[in-house]
């Protein structure tokens, strides 16, 4: 599949990938994943159609709240294990994968223990006393991540993206499968249950195939130390982000109906959808890439200006695209109840984008190996989200909630390009994203909405088809206005 795609770029691009250096590993690394995020969330899109019209909102809302508490749990014990193995410069040693690969299992099998005890008492906080049973058994899910095999973080530190892919697209085609067979059966929250908890043990089952490892009742203490020095300086970041990230739902899970929290819900995952898998895109290629030139820090500023510059101009224009033609969208992919949240879809799609700008600075912290460097922008955020979340939601219910979200995330990110000021000497007048090119290929998008919403009266899909258009026609325009955007990514 690579090669016909490869076939159908420009001579320029094809030889950028055929190259033997960093920038064209980083290139083709791309390219697979581009093509497999692509793949995978198309399928998922799918499977989101379809279920939505099998089960009510309600379902949803349930199982929002279960994927929230889960991410609550894992957030207090994650170590960052992954990024460790990534950073390190002797990832590879057998001693050093196999003290990786034991903390990553205790750190599940506590965790999982603790969740058996709290479900309960986390039923009854919501007032859903099934939820009990049901966080049990989707956070199998816990143990499955924990006892993969650590040698999927050494493919990611390679650009070794095939073999990721692979294990993503395989595991989750089969949870997707096993979510609409047990929804057709079930009508009811247990089949997205069913669906995770599938995704997750093949996941782990291909990491062995695909990476293979074999774990030794061995642990290296040395090793061990190397984990501790690098993961005490993430303490407090993933609680930090999970605050951020999932306080919203926390807080309308309680103050709203379980229909709403779904609405919301499923909002919020279509708006994540494209943002995550090119916010999961950039990492995979930015935390090598910055690996690499650590040491380099006129390096590391050159490279996050054009990365961040090109990042912006590939996400304006479905920014504006969303806040246009929103309801439509929800319409036709979700169905009409969805539409009614129109426009805290379009403050979460803003937000979901603006965090993408953010993830080649995190990288950048985390492969110069100073992860806490990110923690000031983290509290900063959390505490604006805390101030803002409860009465924004009270007040102004899912677009209060919404809102809340874009302004601690705008907060957090201008604090974190003020920093990178002593961390790299980062100019910030270098930063060309805020000039007119943005704002300039977006006008067909306002032009197109204008006459779709107010002068034709066109159907949904007519109008979401004729505003696609429109911003591809976009996209044409910054070719035109850019035409040496090309080489300078070369250079």
């Amino acid at each position: 599949m690579l090669d016909k795609i490869q076939s159908l770029l420009p001579e320029s691009a094809r030889t950028l990938l055929d190259g033997p250096g960093l920038k064209a590993k980083a290139a083709r690394g791309s390219l697979w994943l581009a093509t497999g995020s692509g793949v995978d969330q198309t399928l998922r899109l799918t499977r989101n159609m379809i279920l939505t019209r099998l089960l009510a909102p309600e379902a949803f809302g349930l199982m929002a709240i279960i994927v929230v508490v889960n991410t609550f749990f894992e957030s207090f014990t994650d170590v960052g294990i992954g990024t460790a193995i990534v950073q390190n410069p002797r990832s590879e040693d057998p001693e050093y994968l196999n003290g990786a690969f034991w903390v990553s299992l205790g750190r599940a099998a506590g965790l999982y223990a603790l969740v058996l005890l709290s479900a309960p008492w986390v039923g009854r906080f919501y007032h859903q006393p099934a939820m009990a049973g049901l966080m049990r058994v989707a956070f199998l899910e816990i143990l499955f991540k924990g006892a993969s095999s650590p040698r999927i973080a050494i493919a990611s530190k390679k650009m070794d993206f095939k073999r990721l892919l692979i294990i993503g697209q395989g595991a989750g085609f089969c949870g997707v499968v096993a979510a609409i067979t047990a929804a057709f059966a079930l009508r009811g929250v247990w089949a997205l249950v069913i669906g995770i908890v599938v995704e997750y043990a093949f996941r782990c089952a291909l990491s062995y195939v695909v990476c293979p490892f074999r774990p030794r009742f061995v642990i290296h203490k040395q090793s061990l130390r190397e984990l501790y020095q690098y993961s005490r300086q993430m303490a407090g970041l993933p609680i930090l982000t999970f605050l951020f990230m999932r306080a919203d739902i926390f807080v309308i899970g309680k103050i709203c109906s379980a229909a709403d929290v779904g609405i919301y819900s499923m909002a919020a995952a279509l708006g994540m959808m494209s943002s995550g898998a090119l916010g999961n895109l950039i990492g995979q290629i930015t935390n090598p890439t910055f690996s690499a030139m650590q040491k380099d820090h006129a390096r590391l500023k050159s490279t996050l200006l054009r990365i961040t510059s090109l990042l912006t101009l590939l996400i304006f224009p479905p920014t504006v695209f969303v806040a246009l033609y929103g309801k439509d969208l929800l319409h036709v992919l979700y169905g009409g109840p969805y539409a009614k949240a129109a426009v805290p879809f379009a403050l979460m799609f803003g937000t979901a984008m603006l965090r993408v700008l953010t993830v080649p600075v995190v990288s950048l912290y985390f492969m110069i190996g100073q992860p806490g460097l990110n923690r000031f922008f983290a509290i900063v955020r959390v505490l604006v989200m805390g101030v803002l979340i409860y009465p924004a939601a009270k007040w102004y219910g899912l677009t209060g909630a919404a809102s809340a979200g874009l302004i601690a995330m705008t907060v957090g990110y201008v604090i974190q390009l003020v920093r990178l000021r002593n961390i790299i000497g980062l100019d910030l007048r270098q930063y060309d994203w805020l000039s007119w090119r943005p704002l300039a290929i977006s006008l067909p998008l306002v032009v197109a909405w204008v006459a779709t919403h107010h002068a034709l009266k066109l159907a949904h899909l007519t109008q979401i088809t004729v505003g696609a258009l429109a911003c591809l026609l976009g996209y044409a325009l910054a070719v035109l206005l850019r035409p040496k955007a090309a080489a300078r990514l070369q250079n």
